[in-house]
């Protein structure tokens, strides 16, 4: 526990650095941070797992330390890198004070979008809570396609952070047509890699698990839940790009409230619903959550079109 709570510390100083070069319009540097940190943690977590070389044999512990390390090492390189101005933003101690209307505009912002993330953790326990019943063959596929789906996600995140951003700057410079643009470009080019990804679910599912893990069945029920997750992909690019638009124009209550109402209320509740009181069981519990995301993509596409978010004051 000890251990995790200066990952969270570490982990913090690699997000924050990294949004503030991404939020200026440098998404490389962040790369390289990424990569670099990355690679480490993969030749350092096998040496203090199982005792290679000089390292001591720690176990479990060994990978949570491992983690820990390298993140606090990608944390100190990005403070390093704004502190040198090695980026488009050079941040400077020495005329440092405490503005107080400037932390209160952050928290307003940031407590928001903190609260989006939290819930979005919360719903993936309760989901657990409510594949366990159906055994330990259901838990491993599970958490088997979720490692897969965030993976098949990550491309429409990162497309929906390049729009966010852009958003923020083109609503700042009075652009608000090119704001506006901004997002509906993200969400299609989003839109086309996960529909490729869906093609390639739909085929290949089963060999794709196949690297992961040689239980026929797990592969078998977890192919079944990322076919049955194609649906939201189709609606994914939308959700993630016009939720970064309006995060990064400020406008986070809407997420956190579009967020609760449709994880925490929507997709939970049906989910417990369809799977004790209906006949699809286990697989009813994947049908609500493709039911949240495509009342996510429903909600932010209306919102979006209405235009209120580019009116917001920060």
């Amino acid at each position: 526990m000890r251990i995790q709570f200066i990952g969270m510390v570490t982990m913090s100083a690699v997000a924050v650095s990294q949004s503030i070069m991404q939020a200026s319009g440098d998404p490389m540097t962040p790369l390289k941070m990424s990569v670099s940190y990355r690679m480490a943690h993969i030749a350092l977590c096998p040496m203090l797992v199982f005792g290679l070389l000089f390292f001591p044999k720690l176990g479990v512990n060994g990978a949570a330390l491992s983690n820990v390390v390298t993140q606090g090492v990608g944390g100190a390189f990005g403070v390093w890198v704004l502190l040198r101005g090695r980026s488009r933003i050079q941040v400077s101690l020495g005329r440092f004070r405490l503005d107080g209307n400037m932390i209160l505009r952050a928290v307003k912002i940031g407590i928001p979008a903190s609260l989006t993330s939290m819930q979005r953790s919360l719903a993936d326990l309760l989901l657990v809570k409510l594949v366990a019943p159906f055994g330990t063959l259901a838990i491993a596929a599970h958490s088997l396609m979720q490692r897969l789906d965030m993976f098949i996600q990550t491309p429409a995140a990162g497309l929906g952070t390049a729009s966010g951003v852009l958003a923020g700057q083109n609503v700042g410079a009075g652009q608000p047509g090119r704001a506006v643009r901004t997002g509906w470009i993200a969400a299609g080019l989003a839109t086309i890699v996960s529909v490729f990804f869906s093609i390639v679910i739909w085929f290949w599912a089963e060999g794709m698990f196949g690297v992961f893990s040689g239980d026929h069945e797990v592969v078998r029920l977890a192919s079944a839940f990322l076919r049955i997750n194609i649906v939201s992909y189709v609606v994914w690019g939308v959700v993630v790009a016009l939720s970064m638009c309006l995060n990064g124009v400020g406008d986070t209550m809407i997420p956190m409230v579009t967020n609760l109402t449709t994880m925490l209320g929507l997709q939970i509740g049906l989910a417990y619903l369809l799977s004790r009181h209906t006949s699809m069981g286990l697989y009813g519990i994947r049908w609500a959550v493709v039911s949240g995301i495509v009342a996510r993509g429903i909600i932010y596409t209306v919102y979006y079109r209405h235009g209120r978010w580019l009116k917001k004051k920060i």
